[in-house]
């Protein structure tokens, strides 16, 4: 929950820098703004590609949502996911998940 928060407060200060209301930033993903408001209490949780989204929409970079700094390697892979289309990057999106998940059962297996 508090990464969440973390990240919804880094989500609003960027929308709010951009000078985008809730609305306009729910209309550019095509969402509804109560999600960018959940998003921004830290009370729902974004999928990597739809903070992807958000970070393109608002100029930031996704490590910048979590409150780190860009890594020439974050950098890297920000430019690469750039390029994709909508269906590309779910697609980018269930193998990280896949991997993440993967690499949690490994950690439990040798814990």
């Amino acid at each position: 929950m508090a990464m969440n928060l973390l990240i919804g407060s880094r989500i609003r200060e960027a929308r709010k820098s951009k000078g985008l209301t809730q609305k306009e930033l729910a209309d550019a993903l095509s969402c509804q703004q109560s999600y960018i408001s959940n998003l921004e209490k830290g009370e729902s949780e974004g999928t990597p590609s739809q903070l992807y989204e958000i970070a393109r929409i608002l100029d930031v970079s996704v490590a910048s949502l979590y409150g780190e700094e860009s890594s020439i390697e974050t950098k890297r892979l920000s430019e690469l996911l750039a390029v994709l289309s909508p269906e590309e990057l779910a697609v980018i999106n269930k193998v990280m998940v896949a991997f993440v998940e993967l690499h949690k059962v490994r950690h439990e297996a040798t814990s």
